[in-house]
């Protein structure tokens, strides 16, 4: 039997939220937004947060018309809770789009909706440099800082190469694994802790 104390009793790691930092959700968090999720900051500031999880692939995939050109198909990731109708998208290519904003270590969200279109259409921008996501996660004043303290999250870092070359799914642990040290241990939980 395992003893799961000895797991759990990890703390938040005291690295602040900002920009282009990741939050790795604590292992039995059970919901279908955050559970064992990943997600980018896109804007912290002291109004808030938001942020977009970058590891919950969704069964459909997307296709833009453009012009009547139909456009190729790109996965898609469900992004969070709010906005659920709207589409956003984080990318490798930088300057090439305008407007893009850079989080750091070649990552950079959104930018020209219409240069993201055309270079789709030319296949530049692909499921090798870009992720396209539905909806976002947000937080009110205070309400990140809060979860932290509660030991809900743990904060890493993030560089393009990891984001846009690792499955999916694998995200959360590799996350983990970069951490390093005694947070190790939590790859050996079950996701459901009454399964052991």
């Amino acid at each position: 039997m395992v003893d799961f104390n000895r797991f759990i009793n990890l703390r938040y790691n005291r690295v602040k939220p900002a920009d282009g930092k990741i939050l790795i959700s604590e292992p039995f968090q059970n919901d279908k937004y955050f559970g064992r999720s990943v997600v980018i900051l896109i804007d912290h500031n002291e109004e808030g947060t938001a942020g977009i999880v970058i590891n919950k692939p969704l069964r459909k995939k997307i296709s833009i018309m453009v012009n009547e050109t139909k456009l190729p198909v790109m996965r898609l990731f469900q992004g969070g809770p709010v906005a659920t109708n709207q589409l956003f998208f984080l990318h490798s290519l930088g300057e090439v789009i305008p407007g893009s904003i850079d989080l750091g270590n070649k990552i950079y969200w959104g930018g020209s909706v219409e240069m993201a279109q055309e270079l789709l259409q030319l296949n530049i921008l692909n499921d090798d440099n870009a992720r396209f996501f539905l909806g976002y996660a947000g937080w009110s004043k205070h309400q990140l800082n809060e979860e932290l303290k509660r030991d809900s999250w743990l904060v890493g870092t993030i560089d393009g190469e990891t984001l846009f070359n690792t499955e999916s799914q694998k995200l959360w642990e590799k996350s983990i694994e970069q951490l390093g040290g005694d947070y190790q241990r939590w790859l050996k939980l079950p996701s459901d802790p009454t399964m052991n």
